[in-house]
């Protein structure tokens, strides 16, 4: 069953630079990766991925709606993901 997500990408310097109302049944997890069309890519200096770091949940009436935020990457490659999370602040660094 399709939900509404919504979509937020940002840039290397922190500012949106991309925000999509989308129908989808699948949810990104937090260390997924998403691909950006052409269009967005030229917003962000032709990176071709963005890599999830929040998931919220809006409370939209009777519904809850995911909010997924991302920044955009040149980096896809599972080993930096969990780095990359931990650098940012995203994710705890390990003991």
């Amino acid at each position: 069953m399709n939900q509404e997500l919504r979509l937020e990408v940002y840039g290397k310097n922190f500012a949106l630079v991309h925000e999509a109302q989308l129908q989808t049944s699948a949810v990104p997890r937090v260390g997924e990766y998403v691909a950006l069309p052409a269009a967005v890519q030229a917003w962000v200096q032709n990176m071709t991925h963005a890599l999830v770091h929040e998931v919220e949940w809006l409370l939209d009436g009777a519904a809850l709606v995911p909010v997924v935020r991302c920044h955009a990457t040149d980096h896809t490659t599972s080993s930096n993901r969990l780095l990359r999370l931990e650098e940012q602040g995203w994710l705890q660094p390990r003991n």
